[in-house]
């Protein structure tokens, strides 16, 4: 799996007592000094003493202290899974560091952002923090730390299914570390690279070149465990285990994916996080099934769901809860798999709702500290001046607006907007009577699509479904892309019956659509559930009952409308 390096400078931990030192000053530089020595799974008491230096920092007026720390608590945040607070912390940090002009810090804050974006699949955000860490280490000539957020970089063209340019910038990075004695990152560069080259060769068909790059990345993920067992980190072993788990079952190794993931086990047993645990149970759910041994894929794929769910580590819940229903569903198991399918389209609600709060929040509050900083200075300034700024600052905050409500590749409203107006748009139904219908639809075999003919054309027919959606509702509808292929379209004032006739013209639309356009071979047809009943508990329930019967019109074979009642 793509590893990205720490936002801190990682050194080898000495295990140095934590006594209380005789005065306050040199108690918060032996913290200062500890929290940058500290592993991924040391990252709970990483953040105590973090927020302890922060106080002290605070209490002795010591302000580039007080950023250095919140750069800690924006570490230990980060790989504790807690993004909001770490995002606020690293937005203090940030701004106290352009204060003080402190370009060697305000580097390492803009990376950990960079970072937090790229969790958050803000990936066009994340690049543009790690352009502006890589700029300035360049300005500073901090050799080490550009080639640590070119790494990041790379991880998030990889995030991106980018992987030419992934690909590009991993081979080029592993040149350089093997001539520097920097073990611990060449371990991440050749593990993103081992990676990168699984997914590409994923995309080609079955033949030699496909078989050699499988090699390639076999070699190079192998190269990184050596490593990752040198350094002692666990975490970073973990990772690369997991990498290897992933090229043996790409080259229908199974026998020894299985051996992997049961030594990956092993050792995510050891960690604090149990992130890395989740995910070895899971994948070995996985292994089992391709074996034909369903009880035990069963059997793993519940002790993952244990584990992550315990541990609320919901990034790799909701993808164990994804596969396991989909492993259940192809052994006609279809009431379980419909169980664990809507825990996995909750999980993926609440990620999605979290994710948008985050960013919207992180914007807010940049521009309000922005604009706070620039305060004192304006009054200096002279009228035409302060309304050049304030326009400025008027159109970022509808540039940052606009970002929060749409989706980027469509230009349909996203999660949030749709979330906003189904919630008036549903009391307003029901104080009112007015007839309100909520349609969910979902492109059928898309990860097909992406396989056979690429991510791009896969994007093409996102972007062509959109304009189809455009063309075919009102203004006073709301078109919103949900995530991935799915789409969810608010009529207002559209009975049922006349429901049914819209869905279908849309299916035969799209079914009847000259796709070879985009690519010669190209077929395309959508899976619709809709609903029109105002008289649920919530607008919530109206999205959960329009999602279900999209899912009853796939189990129903696909290219298919699926009303309620």
């Amino acid at each position: 799996m793509p590893q990205s390096p720490s936002s801190l400078p990682h050194l080898a931990s000495t295990h140095q007592s934590t006594h209380q030192s005789s005065t306050p000053q040199e108690r918060l530089h032996m913290l200062l000094e500890r929290i940058v020595d500290l592993d991924e799974g040391e990252a709970r008491q990483g953040l105590i003493w973090a927020r302890e230096a922060e106080a002290l920092a605070q209490d002795q007026g010591s302000i580039n202290q007080q950023a250095q720390a919140l750069l800690g608590i924006g570490w230990a945040a980060r790989h504790l899974g807690r993004l909001p607070e770490a995002l606020e912390a690293l937005e203090r940090a940030l701004l106290i560091f352009e204060q003080h002009q402190d370009l060697y810090h305000k580097a390492r804050a803009l990376n950990s952002l960079g970072i937090i974006y790229s969790q958050l699949s803000a990936s066009h955000q994340a690049l543009q923090y790690f352009e502006r860490g890589l700029n300035i280490s360049k300005e500073i000539d901090d050799a080490a730390y550009v080639l640590r957020i070119r790494n990041n970089i790379g991880a998030t063209f990889l995030e991106m299914r980018d992987y030419a340019r992934s690909l590009e910038q991993f081979e080029q990075l592993t040149e350089i570390y093997y001539q520097t004695p920097d073990n611990q990152q060449l371990n991440y560069i050749l593990n993103n690279l081992g990676y990168a080259q699984v997914m590409l060769a994923q995309e080609m068909p079955a033949g030699l070149a496909r078989a050699e790059l499988l090699q390639k990345a076999k070699g190079n993920i192998e190269e990184a465990i050596r490593l990752a067992e040198q350094s002692g980190s666990l975490g970073d072993l973990c990772e690369t285990l997991s990498s290897l788990s992933a090229v043996q079952r790409s080259l229908e190794q199974l026998p020894e994916a299985l051996y992997t993931l049961k030594t990956l086990q092993n050792h995510a047993q050891n960690i604090e996080n149990q992130r890395h645990l989740g995910i070895a149970l899971s994948e070995l759910g996985q292994v089992y099934d391709l074996m034909g041994d369903f009880e035990q894929s069963k059997l793993h794929f519940e002790s993952a769901l244990e584990v992550l769910e315990r541990s609320q580590v919901l990034s790799e819940l909701y993808l164990a809860q994804r596969d396991y229903s989909q492993m259940l569903e192809k052994h006609g198991y279809f009431a379980e798999a419909l169980q664990h399918f809507k825990a996995f389209h909750q999980l993926d609600q609440q990620m999605r709702s979290e994710s948008a709060s985050a960013q919207l929040e992180l914007m807010t509050s940049r521009l309000a500290l922005e604009k706070a900083h620039h305060d004192g200075e304006l009054q200096r300034l002279r009228n035409q001046e302060l309304a050049q700024l304030n326009a400025q600052l008027e159109a970022q905050s509808r540039a940052f607006e606009h970002l929060s409500n749409h989706d980027p590749l469509t230009g349909l409203a996203n999660r949030r907007l749709l979330d906003e107006r189904l919630s008036f748009l549903f009391e307003q139904a029901q104080a009112t009577g007015e007839p309100l219908t909520v349609v969910m639809l979902d492109i059928d075999h898309f990860k097909r699509i992406n396989d056979q003919f690429s991510h791009r054309i896969g994007d093409q027919v996102l972007a062509q479904i959109a304009q189809f959606l455009q063309a075919h509702t009102r203004s006073r509808d709301l078109c919103a892309r949900y995530g991935g292929e799915e789409f969810v379209l608010l009529a207002r004032r559209l009975t049922t019956a006349r429901a049914w006739d819209f869905c279908e013209r849309l299916r035969l639309t799209v079914q009847d659509f000259d796709w070879s356009i985009l690519a010669p071979g190209l077929k395309v047809t959508l899976s619709i559930g809709y609903t029109s009943d105002t008289q649920v508990e919530s607008f919530e329930h109206m999205i959960s009952s329009a999602d279900l019967l999209l899912y009853e019109a796939k189990l129903s074979g696909r290219n298919c409308v699926r009303p309620k009642g």
